[in-house]
């Protein structure tokens, strides 16, 4: 059960708090998104259709992060090296 949302209008980031003691950080999320979890009758529903694997997240414990991971197909979130849809691909094309 979500025990707390808050949300940054500035940077953009939720974060999403369970009764088990878990956070979570979640970058580049619409206030829009941000605003229909809140107000959900069934915000585990919600959390688990419209923002996990959505966003590039953080798990943090005592302030301190645990573990991060990027949304699936958001290429800004990559290395910078890799730009291009292509590069990002693990399969390459043979010419």
């Amino acid at each position: 059960m979500i025990s707390k949302i808050a949300y940054d209008f500035l940077k953009h980031k939720l974060t999403v708090s369970f009764r088990s003691g878990q956070s979570f950080e979640f970058h580049n999320v619409p206030a829009r998104v941000a605003f229909l979890l809140q107000q959900a009758t069934d915000q585990i529903g919600f959390f688990e259709r419209s923002v996990r694997g959505q966003y590039p997240w953080l798990e943090l414990s005592d302030g301190r992060v645990v573990r991060r991971a990027f949304a699936a197909g958001d290429l800004r979130k990559f290395p910078p090296e890799i730009t291009t849809k292509e590069q990002a691909s693990p399969m390459k094309q043979l010419a």
